[in-house]
């Protein structure tokens, strides 16, 4: 019975950070890929009307 109780407290502890790992990972790359399509609208002559 205890061999069971740690192994299920040992899974539930995985999974809780395997999941929390993806969630992590997931808004990380929808932040950088909103990034660059946002980046890829802004041509060379918007910079330079930016930088005047």
């Amino acid at each position: 019975m205890q061999d069971s109780v740690k192994m299920s407290t040992g899974l539930i502890v995985v999974l809780s950070i395997g999941i929390f790992l993806i969630f992590v990972l997931m808004v990380v790359l929808r932040k950088r890929l909103f990034d660059g399509l946002q980046r890829r609208h802004y041509s060379k002559l918007d910079y330079l009307i930016n930088r005047m």
